[in-house]
């Protein structure tokens, strides 16, 4: 016998004695349970409506220009009291932003949702599509400035 079919003679057994009441056992076929469809790559929300694809810029940056200006907000609300107005660093030993590599996004949103060295672990209030308008943000600065120093090059 498995061990769950001794588990439920035990169970009835002691039921039987204890209260009086005889049960009944009939033998079921094993349950199989389906995962749901994961809705998304987040790994702190699986449920997660998935964002929108990202545009592909000429410097490898992964940043969906739409989410700027979102973004823009979402940063004065929750960044801009440690890393300034627009990204001018007050001092302090912040981190300057508009210097952040355009190529390692990940090592961006791990910051935000774990936190570094001074910076709180924002994973609990910062997710998702938010995260990702807050990395348009800062990412666009720099392409909008790479962009005006070619300009300038008269190339």
């Amino acid at each position: 016998m498995t061990s769950g079919v001794l588990q439920r003679a035990a169970l009835s057994t002691l039921l039987v004695c204890a209260f009086g009441v005889p049960v009944q056992h009939t033998l079921a076929a094993p349950v199989k349970t389906q995962d749901a469809p994961k809705q998304s790559d987040n790994p702190l929300d699986p449920n997660a409506v998935p964002a929108p694809a990202p545009s592909q810029t000429a410097t490898g940056a992964d940043v969906d220009l739409k989410l700027v200006e979102p973004g823009e907000g979402l940063y004065k609300a929750y960044c801009m009291k440690c890393h300034g107005l627009q990204m001018v660093t007050p001092g302090g030993g912040f981190f300057d932003l508009r210097t952040f590599p355009l190529n390692d996004k990940p090592r961006f949103i791990s910051a935000v949702v774990n936190g570094k060295r001074a910076m709180p672990a924002w994973g609990t209030v910062i997710k998702g599509s938010d995260l990702e308008a807050i990395w348009a943000y800062v990412a666009n600065y720099q392409l909008a400035r790479d962009a005006k120093g070619k300009a300038g090059d008269g190339k």
